[in-house]
This record gives structure tokens, sequence and C-alpha cells, in this order.
């Protein structure tokens, strides 16, 4: 159904009037430029000299051809064969810039000076002093480890500085991301991303057909384009009501010089089977399921009937039932990965421009899963006149995938079924005599799928399709104005196809609301097809009124309008006549279900930035958005009512001072800079559900015979974004000849307005409407630090640490606290605790012997009210209310999935023309919810289980921490507790490289360097699942709920890359 309102033709207005004002300006003829150096045309030299000596730290060697030059002035000087300048300063000069080919640059206090010894060193990992004269701060990511593939990776090379967790191990399945905390219970908490400032636009809550699969746009982006990345630690309100969650930035690759740069690279490897946990073979499996088949089935002649119970090897059954089959051995395999692609820089007086193009392809280690990606990107900054310029930047990508349903799904997940099926079983069907025939078999006798008909029969697909076009044209007229503009537009489009069979697939039942069963499905077929068009328009300026020595004021501001379509429709079918017809158009329909959204939003916002430094160390930046969005309610408390829409007001503030600056600083040899910071941050998040200001109707199926309009909405204009406020202090640090560099921030935010569902009137057919209501808070740290710990002509080694930290608390919410049902456990959000704790039951131990259980005197409540004491080999449960009952009131926090503390810590050795780089990710005092074992370990059902099982209770007196295995587990004993909570802290070493450039002496070559990766090398933890990273879905909500997916696996690149 399409929707759309009065307020559209509001909010489109000032967009004419801002595109009109755009062509005027950009016609214009360019005026005469009044001055064309940094510095002020009126400074005033007034004789005071300083003299130096550059040197190259790692030799002690002079330095020449260094450009020594005063910040924000004309005076500059060379260094000459000796490394030494002399340079005349104007009154008030503050600090130096020094460059030099090959080295960093760095700033130099000058503190009323007359000599001075400059060292400057090759770059290392972040620029401290990239920022360093101006308000904000950010870690700048240039390097990644080799055999990366999708952009997503490159940001969890930032932890520390953010809290990234991987999906699973399928090929391009992403990072659900985290910036300085949690900020939302209901909305999405991933950060807004910026690339090459265009809003990258990015519908997380998107759904897929295939289980525990995700739309990852960042995996249209190839890490080979990306230049640098890093956290917006300041300023987040000049994005609005976007940056509540944290901004990272990508900036892609450009041209620098006219220089014609060609590069060219090609890298394969191979990626390693998925690990799994140790599963019970034939042997141990067939004493377990003596055990639990009699409550299975109350009718002897059915269990006489099993064929694995039938040790005559003259039965038919005989050769099907009685082997010891490795399904995840069957299932998986290794993957090969190729990335291949070139990009060429260059251009002349008229033009710059980056050309790249490059292909990826990378087989999952589950069969028949793959993603390959083709990735075309073209960015140009064009001369067009006097005075005039244009950035204009094209990039297209396309993401395929091959899937199959991942995580807890016991009918189509190829992995999960691998675990739970007998291994007695042969995935092909057998002759009388035991012969091997090639068709995969049918669903066992237990009713359990054939993993192998899901991977040969099934299909699962995926396309994502992003075009790009960004158009930005800049009039400069004259050093201190200019003005620019900003087209963007992004087309996404999703398409997925997914087919279960019938043959080796368990059937599923269709059950109504009275828990009848209605109808079965045999085999199903879905379709799904999103499409995200967005249109942005900016127009602002660049103003600096005020620049020289003492005194700097720069201004920005301007109008940004974006609008967004999204249209999505989604088909599913079950029953086709044969699993070789898998069209939707095939299926019974009786079992025909179809969806979709058509729906379009907008916002605009006017925006101003400025900041003014005096002296070159006293900063202070200020920032302000007014912005609105077609999701706000019109009524939106707290808001500025302005042309009948709601309008909310992000200001921000930064000050900072650069002590080391300061002339009482001079004997203080050791340290090169010392920044101190403090801001305040105002910030929202707009993701609201669609349309949820406005009450509609949506079309409903009534008894399959017909359809009619039911209210879908209750509209709330009241409804409005949540609002983070962001206090911050820290300080950026470089000493010891720059040898020691470090970022300190210390923050505490406060989220208010939180986005809730509340429960709505019986009268009015809906259960719950969207509102707003409760608070939470965030305290942290972000630590990071580089030492050069050998700085020599030969030898340089570079060692790197990072250290996040958050403590995430709510303060407040209406209804006191949610609980939230995820794979079978449940997760509270409630005053006084993280978003998301755990809540279940603590279990201490099993019931050894009769006598213990007597004396515990515990029963459980049935639904008819009587009771049922626990026996001997059922879990001992903690009775919190002491009723003696074991019921809902004795459930308490038994976990919190939020580190304590998590980072990265890095190595980076060179000699020659050799590289050694090495990558270890952490997180420690992270809880999780180990959901894998909650199924494979609850001994309820007829499904294999794992080898901890081998020590569950079966005889009276026995000592042991497993209860007894009892079908369909009548006592809980496999209830959410405790039992399942885990530390999942774990140490991984997460890459290790070597480089080797070959020396060459070509005019044609430039250079070749040869490479070798291996990715996920080996993780440290007491965790008992596959793998301690994992991530099962967008939400905070699921944070540390492991859900069964494809866990990590290792991976080896070899690649070579050529520079022409």
């Amino acid at each position: 159904m399409k929707h759309s309102y009065n307020t559209s033709k509001k909010m489109l207005r000032p967009v004419v009037c801002a595109s009109v004002a755009a062509v005027i300006v950009l016609g214009m003829p360019a005026p005469a430029v009044a001055q064309t150096d940094a510095g002020s045309a009126h400074e005033t030299v007034v004789g005071n000299t300083l003299s130096g000596l550059v040197l190259d730290s790692s030799t002690g060697q002079p330095l020449p051809g260094a450009r020594v030059s005063v910040v924000n002035s004309r005076a500059m000087a060379m260094t000459g064969d000796d490394g030494r300048f002399t340079l005349s300063l104007p009154s008030d000069a503050a600090t130096l810039k020094v460059t030099a080919p090959g080295f960093a640059d760095i700033l130099v206090p000058v503190r009323d000076c007359k000599e001075l010894t400059i060292r400057l060193s090759v770059p290392m990992e972040g620029d401290i002093y990239k920022n360093a004269l101006t308000a904000g701060s950010h870690n700048d990511r240039t390097e990644f480890a080799i055999g990366q593939t999708v952009a997503d990776n490159s940001v969890a090379d930032l932890q520390g500085d953010l809290y990234s967790i991987s999906r699973s191990g399928m090929p391009g399945a992403g990072h659900v991301v985290y910036v300085e905390g949690l900020h939302s219970i209901n909305s999405s908490s991933q950060p807004l991303y910026v690339v090459y400032g265009v809003v990258w636009s990015v519908a997380d809550d998107n759904s897929s057909i295939m289980d525990g699969h995700f739309n990852n746009p960042l995996a249209l982006i190839s890490p080979d384009d990306i230049e640098n990345i890093y956290v917006l630690k300041n300023g987040t309100a000049i994005y609005g009501a976007k940056g509540g969650n944290g901004v990272v930035v990508i900036e892609t690759r450009r041209a620098r010089t006219e220089a014609t740069e060609i590069e060219a690279y090609a890298r394969m490897g191979w990626r390693t089977t998925a690990k799994t946990i140790p599963m019970m073979n034939a042997a141990q499996y067939r004493t377990y399921a003596s055990d639990i088949i009699k409550d299975k089935y109350d009718n002897q002649q059915i269990i006489d009937r099993l064929g694995f119970l039938n040790d005559d090897p003259t039965s038919s059954q005989y050769y099907d039932t009685h082997n010891d089959t490795d399904w995840l051995d069957l299932v998986t395999r290794d993957g090969l990965m190729m990335n291949y692609g070139v990009n060429v820089r260059g251009g002349d007086d008229r033009a710059l421009y980056m050309f790249s193009l490059g292909y990826t392809k990378n087989e999952g280690t589950i069969k028949e899963t793959s993603f390959d990606r083709i990735n075309v990107r073209f960015n140009s900054d064009i001369n067009l006149w006097r005075g005039s310029t244009l950035r204009f930047d094209v990039a297209y990508a396309q993401d395929n995938f091959k899937l199959r349903d991942d995580g807890l799904n016991p009918y189509s997940s190829p992995y999960y079924i691998s675990m739970i099926k007998s291994p007695l079983y042969h995935p092909n069907i057998l002759a009388l005599d035991g012969s091997l025939t090639s068709k995969y078999a049918d669903k066992d006798e237990l009713d359990v799928t054939n993993p192998m008909n899901i991977l040969d029969l099934g299909i699962g697909e995926g396309r994502n399709y992003r075009f790009n076009l960004n158009a930005a044209p800049r009039y400069r007229f004259n050093d201190a104005l200019t003005v620019e503009g900003l087209v963007a537009y992004t087309f996404d489009k999703v398409k997925e196809n997914s087919f279960v069979p019938d043959y080796g697939v368990d059937e599923r039942d269709f059950v109504n609301e009275n828990g009848e069963i209605y109808a079965q499905s045999r085999n199903v077929v879905k379709s799904l097809m999103n499409r995200h068009t967005t249109f942005i328009a900016d127009l602002h300026f660049f103003y600096n009124p005020l620049r020289d020595i003492s005194h700097n004021l720069t201004l920005t501001g301007g109008f940004r309008y974006q609008y967004d379509t999204y249209v999505n429709s989604y088909g599913e079918g079950h029953n086709t006549s044969s699993d070789f017809i898998n069209d939707l158009g095939n299926t019974s329909s009786s079992l025909h279900f179809t969806s979709g959204k058509d729906l379009e939003w907008r916002n605009m916002a006017w925006y101003l930035s400025g900041e003014y430094a005096w002296l070159q160390r006293y900063i202070l930046g200020v920032d302000a958005t007014l912005e609105s969005n077609s999701r706000f309610g019109k009524n939106a408390p707290g808001a500025a009512h302005i042309g009948g829409v709601a309008w909310g007001f992000f200001p921000s503030v930064t000050a900072a001072w650069l002590m080391t600056s300061e002339k009482w600083m001079q004997g203080v040899n050791f340290l090169d800079l010392l920044k101190l910071r403090a801001s305040l941050d105002i910030a929202g998040n707009d993701k609201i559900p669609f349309y949820a200001n406005r009450t509609y109707f949506a079309s409903e199926a009534l008894n399959n015979n017909g359809f009619g309009q039911v209210i879908a909405n209750i509209g709330n204009d009241r409804l409005k974004w949540e609002t983070t406020r962001t206090w911050r202090v820290g300080f950026d640090a470089s000493l010891f000849a720059n040898r020691w560099t470090m970022a300190f921030d210390f923050y505490t935010s406060k989220t208010s307005d939180l986005l809730i569902q509340k429960r709505a009137k019986d009268e009015v057919g809906l259960q719950y409407y969207w509102s707003n209501g409760g608070d939470m808070t965030n305290k942290g740290i972000n630590f990071s630090t580089t030492v050069r710990a050998i700085n020599l002509r030969d030898w340089k080694l570079d060692v790197g640490a990072t250290i996040g930290h958050y403590k995430n608390k709510i303060t407040s919410l209406p209804e006191g606290q949610i609980l939230t049902d995820i794979c079978g456990g449940q997760v509270l959000t409630a005053v006084g605790n993280p978003v998301g704790v755990f809540y279940g039951y603590k279990a201490d131990g099993v019931y050894s012997s009769v006598a213990d259980a007597a004396a515990a005197n515990l029963s459980i409540r049935n639904a008819d009210g009587s009771l049922t004491p626990f026996e001997a080999g059922d879990m001992r449960f903690n009775d919190l209310n002491k009723d003696g009952v074991i019921s809902e009131a004795d459930r308490q926090i038994i976990g919190d999935p939020n580190p304590d503390i998590f980072g990265n810590f890095n190595l980076r050795l060179s000699w020659k023309n050799f590289t050694l780089g090495t990558v270890f990710t952490y997180s420690l005092g992270n809880d999780a919810y180990n959901a894998l074992r909650a199924r494979l370990e609850a001994g309820d059902d007829i499904f294999n289980q794992t080898t901890a099982m081998l020590n569950r209770w079966v005889a009276n007196g026995q000592v042991t921490d497993v209860p007894r295995a009892v079908y369909e587990d009548p006592m809980g004993n496999g209830r959410f507790s405790n039992r399942w909570i885990e530390d999942a802290s774990y140490l991984k070493w997460k890459s290790l490289s070597v480089d080797y450039r070959i020396p060459i002496s070509s005019p044609y070559i430039q250079g070749v360097t040869l490479s070798f990766a291996v990715n996920n090398l080996c993780t440290w933890t007491k965790y008992l699942g596959p793998d301690p990273e994992f991530a099962f879905g967008n939400s905070p909500l699921y944070l540390g709920v492991d859900a069964g997916m494809v866990s990590q696996a290792r991976e080896f690149n070899f690649g070579v890359k050529v520079n022409l």
C-alpha cells in the first residue's frame, strides 16, 4: 500500500529554494582571488630568526630537502644538504609544520626557541598530528589485514575505538558494531556510516528469507578502495538525528598527484572447514537413543520396527542403519578464495582521477555456499574553470550469495542438522547387499532431515546491487569563501530466492491459534525483493574570515535534504507438485502467502559548524543541526514546531588546549605533543519504524476465502527520535621524538526518549503501539597507543594496542522492565541493569541420589495444580522465594553479555624489504547464552547430543553435573538457566601476514610485492561453543546469544601486487 502525507510538500519547498541558489552561485564568474597563500597578506615579520636541524630519527643523519613552514603563514624554509634551515618568524608564530617525502608530517611548537633539533620518522599507524590544530580528534586506520574482501572487516580493525562482533563464518556475513556502548532497546544501535562525505544508506532492519543471513551493505565496498577509516569522536551533532549511535567515516582512495600510478593485485587462498563441538559417535548415540526411545514411543511395536535397534545383518534395513557417519565432514569443505583487481590513479592540470575494478569470490565452508562480488569505482576531481571544481564519483557493485539456512533450524540448516542427525544412518540409499547407490537417502526413520538433500535439491540465492553517483561542484570566491553543492543518488536492490525440498526433509505442521494442525508443509518456496533508493541534495559554504598566526575562524553552514523510497515484496508458498518444480506460482493456493511495502520518507536539516583557534593552542568548536523527518510525530514533545512539522535541535561544543605550545612547556623535551579535549555532543537516532506515527490499515486474508482491511497500526503523533547526550574528556599525546603516541577518552552518555512498545487497550484490536519512554546511560573509556620499539635504518618494530570499555545501565522505563524471549531463553531489560541481561534459573548441580532429592523437597507445579517432586538425576535449582516450588518466581539475573574490556594489540616488524604484521583481538568479561549447547545437551529428544551427555546421570549415587535424559524433559532440567551461560572471554590471533617487496630497477615497473597471510589463526577461550565471537541480529537484545551459526574458519592467502 502506498503511503503519502501532506508534510512532504512542506518539506520540499526549501529544496527548491536551495537548488535555485546553487544554480545562481555556481553559474557566476569567478572574481579575482585576493590571496593565493595560506597566510595573511598583512602578516608582520618581526625579525625573530629560528635555526634548526632536521634529522632522520632512525639513522641520526641530517635530512636534506625537508620543508619547514609556519602554520597559517607564508614563512617557509627548506633544509640544505646538511639538514639545517634558517627561518624568519612572523610575530606570534606558534607552530611549525615539518614535512619530507617518505616521512610522517609533524607539528613542532616554537615556544620562543632560537634553535631546534627536529627528528622525522617513517609513518606509524594513526596520524596523531592530522587533527592536532582542530578541536576534534580521531584515530585513523590505513593499514588492513591482507585477504580482507569486505569493508566491514576493515571497520572491525578499529576494535577498541568501537566494539565489533562478527556475525558468523559465512563469507560476507558482516559484523555488528557498537560505538561507545548501547544506545537503544528496540531501534537500531548500529552506527552511521559516511563514505567520503555521503551518508551510506544501510537498511539494517531488513530481514532475509534465509535464516541466519543479514543484509550487509558494507560488503559492497572493497577494502582495496579504502584509504582511511576512523570513528568520529566529536561533532556527531552535525549529522543530527542520524548520529546518535556514533559515526564511522570511510574515505575512499583518490588521486593526489598528476603522476600515473597503476596497481594490479591477485590473491588466492583457501578457507578451512568450520569447527563444531564434539558430538557422539555411532556407538555412543545408540546407547543414548536406547535410553530415551522408550519415552518417545509408548507402543513397543514401533520401537521394535526401528532399524538401528535390529542387529540382524540379514535385515533389509541393516546397512542403512548401522554406520558411523561424520555428517559434519559431509556438509563442509575447504573453500577456495580469490581476489583480483586493478587501481589506476593519475591526471593532468584539468582533472585527477582514480579508477578501480575488482572481483572477489569466496567459497563458504558449508558446501553450496559462496560469496562473490564485482566492484567498479571512478573518483574524479575536475577543474572546471578558475575557482570552480567538481568532484564526481560513480560506483557500482554487485554481490552474489549462494546460501543455505543457518542457525538452530532442524528442518533446513545443513550445519545444525549435521550435528543433530544420528551417525547411525548413511547419507545414500544402499542396496540390500550394502553397496552404494548414487541417490541420497530420504529422511531417516526418526524423521530427521538428510542434510545432503538440502544441499543437493535446495536453493538459496541472494543478489545485492548498488549504484552510487555523487556530484559535488565547488566554487571558490576567494581565500575566505567557498560554496559547495552535493547531489548524491543511491540505488540498492536485494533479490533472494530459496527452496527447501520435500525429499529427505521432515514435514512441518501448520498450527492454528487453538493448537490444531490444519495443514502440513512438504516443501517451501520463498522469494524476496527489496528496492531502496536514496536522493541527497546538500548546499553549504565554507567561510574563513580570520586566518593568521593568532586567529583562525572557520565557519561551515548549509542545508541538506534526503528522500528515500523503499519497496519490498515477499512471497511464500508450500507444496509444489515436485521438487523439480520450485517456483512460487506452482505452490498450493491455500498455503500461499504474500506481503509487501511501498514506503517513502524524507528528512531535511539546516546545519552550522564553527571553529575558532587562538594562538594555535586554544580551540573552540561549535556544531548545531536543526532537523526534521517524516517519521517524527507532528506533535513530538520538546521539538520546535515550524511550518507544520517537528524539528529536533542537536548542538555540540568542543574545546581543546594544545598544552605543548605553551612557552612554559619549553623545558619538557620528552613531550612532543599534548592536547587536552572536552566536548558535549547531542545527537539523535531516527530509526523509528516506518509510519509508526500514523494510523493505517492493511489487507489481510480471511479464512483463505477473501481479503479485508484491518487496522495495522495506531499512530502516535508524539513519537520522536531517541536523543543521546555525550560528555567526553580526553587527550592526545606524542612522546620521545614521536616514538610513542597515545589517545585517551573518557565518556559518559545518556540516551533519553527510548523507543518502546506500550500495551494498547483491548478495544483497539492491537496489542501494542510505539511510543517514547525511558532512559539509559553509558560510561566508558577508549585508549589507543603505538610505540616504535625499534627504530633503526633496516629494522623497525611498531607495537600498538587499543582498550575499550563501557558500562551500560537502564535508568528509567515506563513499566520498569521488559522481558524478551530469544532462542528458548529470556533477556531482561530493567531499571538498574544493562540492556538485555540473561534472566533465568540458577542451577547448582544434579541430585545424585534419591536421598538428596528427598532432602531438598522441591517440586514443579503442573497445569492442573498438582505437584511433581524432583527426583534423583534431576537438576538442583535455586528456590529463590523459598516456597518449595520451582517456578517463574525463582528466575534471576544469571549473566551479562556486555564485556568488561575489549580491543586489540598489534605488531609490525620490518627489515629491509620484508614486513611482518600481526593482530590480536580480545574481549574479556562477557557472558554468552550457548543456545547451541542448550539444544544439543538437553537430553530431551532423539537428536544426537554432544559428548558431554556421556556423563549424564544414569544410576543412583552417581555424582555428575549432567542430568538424566528424559524425552520432552517433563521436569524442565534443560530450562533456561546458568547451565547454558558461559564466560565467552577470548583472545583471538586474528591475522598474521608477511610481505616482501622485490627490489626491481625498471623504468616500467615501480615495484612488485609478494604476500602471505593467515587469518583467524587460533583462539584462546574457555567457551565451549565452536567460536566465542558471534552475533545473532542487529539489536542489542541479541548480544551474547549463540544461535549456532557457522563459526569463523582459518584462512590462508597468497598474493602478488605490481605497481607500474
